[in-house]
């Protein structure tokens, strides 16, 4: 197939020898894969994502080396030449790891991209001593491609505050430097977020990423931002292509629809198809963390087959099955603006319900209701009724918020005091089960020697911190690591 990169010539024979204890002596490609030109470049139509590598005792930051670089080795060998990884992925090891898989083969013949942490508001201001790093960890002088990460309510006031911050700049001068040779965004805010972003450095992004599936397609509003990245002529990557594994298996009815149309044909070939369906597609990211899901992915992009209309509008169809029953029939008519004593942003919330609600979790809510004042928040929901009276919907509103509140709650306290949610500021936790330090624990709850309160998971297993239980009786107990547990029976 034209285009085909064979980088077996290219390998000294040193790089060669090193792959004998993995048995990958042979450099020929596994299949055939196809490229999608950029400019100049030809990049393969699958990039190798590092979000999800294989991990030891089921601990995400405890990358298991080894068969993370057999895993790098055969998408290599396969034709992958386009490998994305992120300052936090992996508790930030996976840029670590990818860069030493990487720096055995020769730098020209792949694409690295990295991105800016801005999921974390404290590191804007610190982009330079958070790119230095960056390199180092992946070993390499330039990045292909660099992202202005993930673009949302919480932080698209710092982005957009270059005066302060200097994001934009400081990362438009490295370019300049050949230090990032393309420079783009990636955004899981809203439709007005990424217009605000492109307004003021649209001119500058050579491509954005979106998260893009059929079924968020219409569930998250796809669809309209294709159309901004289409009108500004933006190439488009894509994030989360299987909706994290979810359209890896699909209802029985589902199924027996598509088997109608495409016999033996698997749900992950449906779902990259259908992307290979969008033209304006050049880049599709997947986590891949094991062997026989990434040489599944691969075998399907050894051709561009994009669907047929009515195949597309039967994934559409399946997708909207999948979500009914889990979602509000908000249409986002506003009448309930100004029937709300608090004015609060009710369609924002009902989006953001049907997000959590059919995702059973998640960051991206979080993120959104953490960019609001307090008392624009779900919290702030009084409960009169007013917007009810209103709704064509007949959606009990009052009642949706308040779920909204309950299912986020645990990851806004958790991300608001720290990604990792392990030491929280003692004026964080004020209510609940995540108390001042002043206070007693609860029942179920634990300290360590520096104060920070932490649950029991009831595993049976010793703390391997120094702790201070109080008012517990002797016990086997160990910490949740990254995140904060709320204790069990709490009310």
């Amino acid at each position: 197939m034209a285009g085909i990169r064979r980088f077996e010539e290219r390998i000294p024979t040193s790089i060669k020898m090193q792959h004998v204890r993995y048995q990958y002596i042979s450099t020929k490609p596994l299949t055939n894969m196809y490229y999608n030109g950029y400019g100049s470049l030809k990049l393969s139509a699958l990039g190798f994502g590092a979000m999800r590598l294989p991990v030891k005792n089921g601990n995400d930051a405890e990358i298991d080396e080894e068969e993370a670089l057999r895993l790098v080795d055969e998408a290599y060998k396969a034709g992958i030449n386009y490998f994305d990884t992120a300052w936090g992925y992996h508790a930030g090891n996976s840029e670590i790891v990818m860069g030493k898989a990487l720096k055995r083969y020769p730098r020209e013949s792949f694409f690295l991209s990295t991105k800016f942490p801005g999921y974390d508001v404290s590191n804007f201001g610190k982009v330079e001593e958070i790119f230095e790093k960056q390199l180092e960890k992946c070993q390499t002088e330039y990045f292909d491609f660099y992202f202005l990460h993930n673009v949302t309510e919480l932080n698209i006031d710092r982005y957009l505050d270059d005066d302060r911050y200097h994001t934009f700049s400081y990362l438009m001068e490295q370019k300049r430097k050949g230090r990032i040779r393309h420079l783009g965004f990636s955004c899981h805010g809203s439709l007005e977020t990424m217009r605000r972003f492109l307004e003021k450095y649209g001119d500058s992004m050579e491509f954005g990423m979106i998260q893009l599936n059929y079924l968020d397609y219409e569930f998250q509003d796809a669809r309209e931002k294709i159309g901004i990245l289409r009108s500004r002529s933006i190439p488009i990557w894509v994030m989360e292509p299987l909706r994290g594994g979810l359209l890896a298996k699909l209802p029985e009815d589902g199924m027996k629809e598509l088997e109608g149309l495409r016999p033996g044909v698997k749900p992950v070939e449906w779902a990259f198809r259908f992307l290979q369906s969008i033209p304006d597609v050049t880049m599709i990211l997947s986590g891949m963390s094991e062997m026989s899901q990434m040489m599944e992915n691969i075998r399907v992009f050894d051709r561009r087959e994009p669907l047929e209309e009515n195949e597309v509008e039967t994934l559409k169809r399946i997708a909207k099955g999948m979500v009914s029953g889990k979602i509000v029939p908000c249409t986002s008519c506003k009448y309930c603006l100004a029937h709300c004593p608090k004015a609060l942003d009710i369609p924002s919330f009902m989006s953001h319900y049907n997000e959590t609600s059919f995702t059973g979790g998640g960051f991206i809510s979080a993120m959104y209701i953490m960019s609001l004042p307090e008392d624009k928040r779900p919290s702030a929901c009084v409960g009169c009724g007013s917007c009810e009276k209103v709704c064509p919907q007949g959606i009990r509103i009052s009642e949706k918020i308040e779920e909204l509140d309950a299912m986020t709650a645990g990851t806004v306290k958790a991300m608001s005091g720290g990604r990792r949610g392990l030491r929280r500021r003692d004026s964080a936790r004020t209510s609940g089960p995540f108390r001042k330090r002043s206070e007693p624990p609860l029942p179920g709850m634990l300290r360590d020697g520096q104060g920070a309160v932490r649950l029991q998971d009831g595993r049976g297993e010793r703390c391997s911190r120094s702790c201070q239980p109080r008012g517990l009786p002797d016990h086997d107990h160990r910490y949740e690591r990254l995140h904060w547990r709320r204790v069990p029976g709490h009310r």
